[in-house]
């Protein structure tokens, strides 16, 4: 948002400008159904345990289906590619599966690289999405940012 007032009696010119902004890419996944049954058959039900929150999780298992994973994603992968004008890839994945009042607290991935979330088994009617933490509160009236 750039917001330019020039009625200022002295001639002057005030100007709000962005500084700073958090970057986010939104993609549809084509023949999502095809590729929702092969995410749905990596999944190793298994070894998913409840760990320090309350969701059911695979941290490590899915790690060594990141080559797959990427496979099912390609078109996709492409399309962030396209975005961001360089190279993308999937370096760690895993898995979650949460039921009703389970919670995955807030935390961050550190600095560098994207986080991506794909919703494989997701009905809005159903769960709540992911909420996104501005690492700045409002520079205004000081509250949480959250998309």
């Amino acid at each position: 948002m750039d917001l330019t007032l020039t009625n200022d009696p002295r001639g002057h010119t005030a100007m709000i400008e962005t500084m700073f902004s958090i970057p986010l890419i939104r993609i549809k996944c084509d023949r999502w159904l095809y590729k929702k049954n092969k995410l749905l058959d990596l999944i190793p039900h298994q070894d998913m345990d409840i760990g320090d929150e309350t969701v059911i999780s695979n941290y490590q298992g899915a790690n060594n289906l990141t080559g797959s994973i990427t496979d099912i994603l390609s078109s996709e992968l492409d399309q962030v590619r396209h975005q961001l004008g360089s190279d993308a890839q999937i370096v760690r994945s895993w898995f979650e599966s949460a039921d009703n009042n389970m919670f995955h607290p807030p935390h961050t991935h550190g600095h560098g690289g994207w986080s991506a979330v794909l919703f494989v088994d997701y009905d809005p009617s159903v769960h709540t999405s992911t909420i996104f933490v501005s690492p700045f509160n409002h520079f205004i009236n000081g509250l949480q940012l959250q998309y």
